[in-house]
């Protein structure tokens, strides 16, 4: 059998309802951006046109980034005509001062859910900046070996790239944390990490803390990299393009007859970009620039890989 695993940060995707314990007010009906039921709805509805031309009726997992809460992945779920009979909904609610969070949906036809917990990430550098938790799910395909899958957002660049970073060191070394106590248990364990990292696979939070690539003694091997040498990506900015949106996974996925990983690759069908006179380029095709509204699908593109088994 064969499904695929999906990465996708799909930019903001906020219901229209104010929660008064997140600062979710640039996205209600009466802000600015003037987010109502219609532009809800019409996200709504592209999203789930992405996941289904990628697989039907669904990609066997999909890890999602910039997510509201559970109700905007309940609705989600049924703009894909599916319902929680069939499909599972995760969620790490997070601390995160916007209320953005990370989630996963999964297929139970095809997985069965063993366990899930939140990871936390603290700054010792900043103690009262919060950020999103890391979503960690243990899944089984019927009676084969689970699949430990690890949903990421780390820290943006917003306030420069190095000034951050180490929030995104912060991160990295919290996932790692938890990753050691498993491969400690189990050496073999089949690991999935992805994410929206805000950094290239060459950055070196990533690429110290996990990849064996930067040191032959981390967990890891990066999916991305002949992407990211490739100067292609899954996001753009100002005309470059950047594999933030990654997946790594432990050798025995790479290796193994009962779960194999094949066939990394960014997402992008030409309805999902829009052409920038600026530069020249094929770009996403987002949401929103600032508070204009474009009626697009997101900033980044998904990342996919096929799971044999």
């Amino acid at each position: 059998m064969q499904t695929n695993l999906v990465f996708y940060n799909v930019e903001n995707l906020f219901d229209t309802f104010d929660d008064p314990l997140t600062n979710d007010n640039a996205f209600l009906p009466e802000a600015k951006r003037e987010w109502h039921e219609k532009r809800y709805a019409l996200k709504q509805q592209r999203i789930a046109k992405v996941l289904k031309e990628i697989e039907d009726p669904m990609p066997g997992i999909v890890g999602l980034a910039e997510i509201e809460n559970r109700k905007v992945l309940l609705d989600l779920v049924n703009s894909l005509n599916l319902d929680e009979e069939q499909i599972g909904i995760l969620l790490a609610d997070s601390p995160d001062e916007r209320g953005m969070d990370v989630g996963l949906l999964y297929r139970k036809d095809i997985f069965q859910l063993v366990t899930k917990t939140s990871i936390p990430i603290f700054f010792p550098s900043d103690p009262s900046d919060k950020t999103r938790d890391i979503l960690y799910v243990h899944l089984k395909p019927d009676d084969l070996p689970g699949l430990h899958i690890y949903i990421n957002h780390w820290p943006s660049r917003v306030e420069g790239q190095k000034a951050t970073e180490v929030k995104r060191f912060d991160a990295a070394k919290s996932l790692r944390s938890h990753m050691d106590i498993i491969l400690n248990d189990t050496p073999v364990a089949n690991v999935l990490v992805m994410g929206d990292l805000n950094c290239t696979p060459d950055s070196p939070p990533v690429y110290r803390v996990l990849d064996k690539k930067g040191h032959s003694e981390n967990p890891l091997l990066n999916l991305g990299w002949d992407i990211h040498l490739s100067k292609s990506g899954s996001t753009n900015y100002r005309g470059k393009w950047l594999l933030f949106d990654q997946m790594l996974v432990t050798p025995s996925l790479l290796n193994s007859s009962s779960l194999k990983i094949l066939d990394f690759s960014v997402v992008s069908y030409s309805w999902m970009l829009f052409y920038n006179p600026k530069y020249k380029d094929y770009r996403p095709n987002k949401t929103y620039g600032g508070t204009d509204y474009h009626g697009g699908f997101s900033d980044h593109l998904p990342v996919k890989v096929e799971l044999k088994f």
